[in-house]
């Protein structure tokens, strides 16, 4: 048992390492684009995703030399977002949802790393088949976040650095 937890817990920083090194360089090579300039592949998969929604953004990024889709959208009244490989498969989702929406553990975890403080942004992300909760938060001044695992342990905590979305503080 111990060592499927450790397994898990290595898997999500990973994940984690891997979602922050996608963000860090996420500026370097993005365009914006459209749902007609995309291939076929990926824009049937965007459209099923999205069916009964409305895209707001997609944008074409490069990683490590592999071209990925990542649409912004909202459905059923929620900010979501999508990665979509040139092969039409989804990647990687997001989801922002609220604490009384979490699994209980997750909401445990979470009202103790930032007990104190003010919980600003969840975020559900899904990647390779796991799911973890990027929580940002205000605490003694600093902007923090933390990742929970589904099973309520924090994979990575940190000083939140200065990013785009400047938006969040209107």
């Amino acid at each position: 048992m111990r060592s499927i937890t450790w397994v898990a817990v290595t898997s999500i920083v990973i994940l984690g390492a891997f979602s922050a090194a996608i963000s860090a360089t996420a500026g370097e090579k993005e365009e914006q684009t459209t749902i007609d300039k995309v291939p076929a592949v990926v824009k049937a998969a965007i459209e099923k995703a999205t069916a009964g929604g409305k895209v707001k953004e997609i944008e074409k990024e490069q990683y490590d030399g592999k071209v990925v889709y990542e649409v912004d959208y909202v459905k059923d009244g929620k900010e979501k977002e999508i990665q979509v490989a040139e092969d039409g498969t989804i990647v990687k989702t997001e989801e922002k949802t609220t604490i009384d929406k979490v699994p209980a553990v997750v909401k445990a975890a979470i009202e103790k790393a930032t007990a104190g403080g003010k919980v600003k942004e969840i975020e559900k992300e899904q990647y390779d088949g796991k799911v973890v909760y990027e929580v940002d938060y205000v605490k003694d001044g600093e902007e923090k976040e933390i990742q929970v695992a589904e099973d309520g342990t924090i994979v990575t905590s940190a000083k939140k650095e200065d990013d785009d979305d400047e938006d969040d503080d209107k």
